[in-house]
């Protein structure tokens, strides 16, 4: 049996606080409406970067100070089932947090340049951090620095199984929407030379169909829940573990720290059993909780301004001019927003992708969520 927490009229409060947001969002065009038909059609498609990028080392200025290898990855239904859109994926380095210069901060993997064999060298690096050879594809020449570009779609696909990560893990795939829209993998910070590199170089941003358009670009969004139900959820769906979900047609993602809110607490801040097993304290606290980091394709969306009930939703659920509902936090008469964090809501299973699980370090934890904490992975 749950008890009642004392924190209840918390649950009540949340969704009326202020928050404020400064977020960028880089969206594709021209796709939304002919995704499915790519799919269905499965028709060719190209991330074309050779028009930016230098074969010839000749041209490399005399001063360089770093080489970075940039290795990228395309994630498809080819390699990886469950995928509705084909989506980029680069491999950066996490300093450690005990870095006094650039704590967490992601990076792309580099060395210094020693001397002019600046090919050999990055390849040598890419085989160390991969275990295996790959020639660059080009390069790109900024600011004194180099950065070599890798496919490693064709040689082998590291992204077949959902990796449990945590904080010490050193290297990370990261999608477009991390590096330039949030500037960060979950609240690791992603560091200026990545994401401005990006923003120089468009072209690096987009997979493009056959008509020339940009395929959609995954949004990353969290789920949290109690540690033991992540794997299932990762891989099953979060019915699995919320049976009371079960008339529910939609799926449920938001930002990192809202994930926290239902990976450490119980929705109501009253306690839970799992069978005859009691898995809260009194007030509804996990023993361990723990989030699901995904890719989720939106499609076409709609942008209601106003909270949906189970009823509206039901109706939304049925019609076909859109496949998701984007509930940001746009502001009401009194002064409050309707969501304190982002939710994206999706029709189909299939349009969340699990990239990464990861635990809650709860060592530090408050008795109740709060919005303007900081949470950390194991």
């Amino acid at each position: 049996m749950n008890t009642k927490s004392k924190y209840i009229n918390t649950v009540r409060n949340e969704k009326n606080r202020k928050v404020a947001s400064k977020k960028k969002i880089i969206l594709a065009e021209n796709l939304i409406i002919d995704s499915p038909k790519l799919l269905q059609k499965k028709i060719k498609y190209n991330y074309n970067i050779s028009d930016i990028l230098e074969t010839n080392t000749n041209k490399i200025s005399k001063k360089i100070n770093l080489i970075f290898v940039c290795i990228y990855v395309i994630i498809d239904s080819k390699n990886r089932i469950n995928v509705p859109l084909p989506y980029l994926q680069y491999l950066l380095f996490k300093y450690k947090n005990t870095n006094k210069k650039f704590p967490n901060h992601c990076i792309f993997p580099f060395i210094k340049a020693k001397n002019k064999k600046y090919k050999t060298n990055a390849n040598k690096l890419v085989n160390t951090l991969l275990e295996t050879k790959i020639d660059t594809d080009g390069f790109i020449e900024s600011n004194n620095n180099l950065f070599f570009f890798y496919n490693y779609t064709t040689i082998n696909n590291p992204l077949i199984h959902i990796p449990n990560k945590k904080q010490n893990t050193q290297l990370w795939w990261t999608n477009i929407d991390e590096i330039c829209n949030q500037k960060k993998i979950i609240y690791f910070p992603i560091h200026k030379s990545v994401w401005k590199l990006f923003l120089n170089y468009p072209n690096l941003i987009y997979i493009k169909d056959y008509n020339k358009n940009n395929i959609e670009i995954p949004v990353v969004g969290y789920y949290g829940d109690y540690y033991k139900f992540i794997p299932m959820i990762a891989t099953l769906g979060q019915k699995i573990a919320n049976p009371k979900k079960g008339y529910d047609n939609f799926f449920y993602v938001t930002n990192f720290k809202k994930a926290v809110r239902y990976a450490c607490w119980t929705s109501n801040y009253s306690s839970r059993t799992f069978g005859d097993v009691l898995i809260t304290d009194n007030n509804g606290k996990y023993e361990k909780g723990g989030i699901i980091r995904f890719a989720v394709f939106m499609h076409k969306i709609f942008c209601p301004n106003k909270w949906l009930s189970q009823d509206e939703l039901n109706i939304y659920q049925e019609s076909k001019e859109f496949d998701s509902i984007y509930i940001g936090r746009t502001l009401q008469k009194d002064g409050s927003y309707i969501s304190i964090a982002p939710s994206y809501i999706i029709k189909d299973f299939k349009q969340h992708v699990p990239l990464s699980i990861h635990y809650i370090d709860n060592s530090k934890l408050p008795p109740i969520w709060s919005n303007d904490l900081d949470f950390s992975i194991e």
